[in-house]
C-alpha cells in the first residue's frame, strides 16, 4: 500500500521510497515543514495606497498613505492651505468649502473624530457631494465602523457609478468584512472601467489570494507591475529613471528603477508580495527573483524590513533544494540578530534537510527557548527528533504543538504519521480526521487515513478515503494505487 508524507520525511529517504513490509511504496513530496508559516515579527510592506476622489468644486487636493487594520493603504487627503483645528470652526456658520480643507487637515494628521463630523456636516449639506462622503467613508474604515464605511461608498457609487477609483475603494470594505466574492466583482467592475488601474489589479491579486487562487494572483500582481512601472516610465524623464543607477553595469542593471522615492516603495512592495505568491505555489526561482528586485527597489528602507526580504529569500534556496546558500544567508542573519526565532526555525528545518539533525535538534530547541509559544518551531523540532527514532519524544512536542495551536493541520498530520508508524491506528484515524477538519481537500490526508481505516478492517470507508483523494488531487498516485490494490484483491469493480 503507497503511504503518502506531505508535511515530513521522516524515514530519511525524502524523494525515493522506502522498504519494508507497509513501506513498500513510499513516494514523498516534499516537506513544507512550516517554513511558509513562519510568524514573521517584521511588518510587512503595505500595499498599494488606494484611490481617493476630490471631485465637484473643491481645490485641488494631495493625498498621502494611512494604514488601516486589513493590511490596505488608504489615502486621505491634505489641503495645501493651514490647518485650522476644530475649535477654531463653527460647524453652523464655515462655508463647505472651508469644512471640507478642515476635514482634509483632520484625516491627514490622524485626527479621525473630527474629521468625520465635519466630512458629515458636509454630507449634511450637500448630499451628492462625491468627494466628501467618498473620503468620509474612508475616515469610518480607518475608524474600524466597517459596516457604515462600506453603506457610504455604496451611496457613493449610487451617485456616481462610473468612478474606477470608488469601486477600488468599496472593494476595500468588502475584504475588511470577509466579503471576498462582492470585492472581487467591485474590482472587475473598477477594471471593466480603468483596465490599467495599478490599484484595483493589486487588490485583486490580494483579494484571489485570500481566496486561494494563487496562481491567478500571480497574474494579478504581474499586471499591477506592469501598469505601475508604465506610470512612472511615462511621469518621470529618462534622465530621471534610476537615478545614479542608469548607467550602472551591474548585472542586474537592465531592471530599471524610478528615482522618485514614493514610486520605488510602490514598486518594491507589488515585487515583494508577488515573490510571496510565487513562493506558495513553489515557484522558487522566479520567487527568489521578485525578492531580489524588492530589495535593489527598497535599498533605503529599514534594516529589519530588508532582513524580512532576506529571510525569504533563504526560503527560496531551501525550495530549490540550495541547502547551503539558505544556510549561509540565514547564519548571516543571525550574526546581526542572535535571537531572532523565525530565522532559527528556518535554519533547523535546512539543517534537517542537510541531515544535520542534532545541529537541528540544537537550533531549533534554542528558538524554542527564546520564544516557547511558537507551534512551527515545535512541529519541525518533532520532525527532526522522530528521523533521530526519538519518538516518544515527538509525539510529546506535537501535542504540545497542538495546545498551542489546535487548528494546525500539519501537526495533526505528523502526529498521524507517527501513530501510524508506531502501529496506533486508531489513534491514527483520529489525527487525520483532525487534520482533515482544517485542511479538508488534503488529497495525501485522505489516502493516509484510508491505510489507517484499511488496517483496522474498515474496508468500504478505505475505498472511500482513497476516491476522495483522487477527487482532491487527480494526480495523487498513492491513492491510485491503494484503490486499484485493495479492488483487485477484493474483486470490487469500481464503482
Amino acid at each position: 500500500m503507497a503511504f503518502t508524507k506531505q508535511y515530513a520525511s521522516l524515514d530519511g529517504n525524502r524523494r525515493g521510497r522506502g522498504n519494508g513490509a507497509i513501506h513498500s511504496y513510499l513516494p514523498r513530496r516534499r516537506s513544507c515543514l512550516s517554513l511558509n508559516n513562519v510568524f514573521l515579527k517584521v511588518k510587512q510592506a503595505s500595499l498599494a495606497a488606494l484611490s481617493l476622489l476630490a471631485l465637484s468644486f473643491l481645490l485641488p487636493l494631495s493625498a498621502t498613505a494611512q494604514n488601516d487594520s486589513s493590511g490596505f493603504a488608504l489615502t486621505t487627503p491634505i489641503s495645501d492651505q493651514p490647518a485650522r483645528s476644530s475649535s477654531d470652526l463653527n460647524l453652523e456658520t464655515v462655508s463647505s468649502h472651508d469644512l471640507f480643507i478642515s476635514a482634509s487637515a483632520d484625516a491627514a494628521a490622524g485626527r479621525l473624530e473630527s474629521a468625520v463630523l465635519k466630512y458629515k456636516e458636509v454630507v449634511r449639506r450637500e448630499p451628492t457631494n462625491v468627494s466628501a462622503r467618498n473620503n468620509l467613508a474612508v475616515c469610518l474604515k480607518l475608524q474600524g465602523n466597517k459596516e457604515a464605511a462600506l453603506q457610504e461608498f455604496e451611496k457613493t457609487l449610487a451617485q456616481s457609478p462610473n468612478q474606477p477609483e470608488l469601486y477600488n475603494n468599496l472593494a476595500t470594505s468588502q475584504i475588511a468584512l470577509g466579503k471576498y466574492d462582492q470585492a472581487l466583482d467591485s474590482l472587475y467592475k473598477a477594471l471593466r472601467l480603468k483596465p490599467d488601474f495599478s490599484d484595483a489589479h493589486r487588490n485583486l491579486a490580494h483579494v484571489l489570494s485570500l481566496k486561494g487562487d494563487n496562481e491567478g494572483a500571480v497574474t494579478a500582481y504581474q499586471e499591477a507591475i506592469q501598469e505601475a512601472g508604465a506610470k512612472w516610465q511615462k511621469a518621470a524623464p529618462s534622465d530621471q529613471v534610476n537615478g545614479e543607477d542608469a548607467k550602472s553595469t551591474e548585472p542586474d542593471a537592465d531592471v530599471k528603477l524610478p528615482s522618485d522615492a514614493a514610486a520605488r516603495a510602490q514598486l518594491g512592495d507589488l515585487h515583494y508580495e508577488l515573490g510571496d505568491c510565487l513562493r506558495l505555489v513553489r515557484r522558487f526561482e522566479q520567487a527568489l527573483l521578485e525578492y531580489k528586485t524588492t530589495l535593489k527597489l527598497c535599498s533605503q528602507s529599514s534594516d529589519d524590513f530588508k532582513e524580512s526580504v532576506k529571510l525569504k529569500c533563504a526560503k527560496c534556496y531551501e525550495g530549490m533544494g540550495r541547502y547551503e546558500e539558505a544556510r549561509q544567508i540565514l547564519n548571516e542573519l543571525l550574526e546581526k540578530s542572535p535571537d531572532d526565532t523565525d530565522a532559527l526555525n528556518c535554519l533547523g528545518v535546512v539543517l534537517w534537510q542537510m541531515k544535520q539533525l542534532p545541529e537541528s535538534v540544537y537550533v531549533l530547541e534554542r528558538a524554542l527557548k527564546l520564544e516557547p509559544a511558537y507551534p512551527q518551531a515545535r512541529n519541525n523540532l518533532g520532525i527532526a527528533l522522530y528521523e533521530l527514532k526519538r519518538y516518544d519524544e515527538a509525539v510529546n512536542v506535537w501535542r504540545q504543538a497542538l495546545s498551542l495551536k489546535p487548528d494546525y493541520p500539519e501537526a495533526h498530520y505528523n502526529m498521524g504519521v507517527a501513530l501510524y508508524q508506531s502501529g496506533l491506528y486508531d489513534q491514527a484515524v483520529e489525527a487525520y480526521k483532525e487534520c482533515l477538519t482544517y485542511a479538508p481537500n488534503d488529497a495525501n490526508a485522505h489516502n493516509n487515513l484510508g491505510l489507517a481505516l484499511l488496517r483496522l478492517g474498515n474496508k468500504a470507508e478505505a475505498l472511500a478515503q482513497w476516491r476522495k483523494a483522487i477527487e482532491c488531487d487527480a494526480n495523487c498516485a498513492e491513492a491510485y494505487t491503494n484503490l486499484g490494490k485493495l479492488l483487485k484483491e477484493t474483486a470490487v469493480q469500481p464503482q
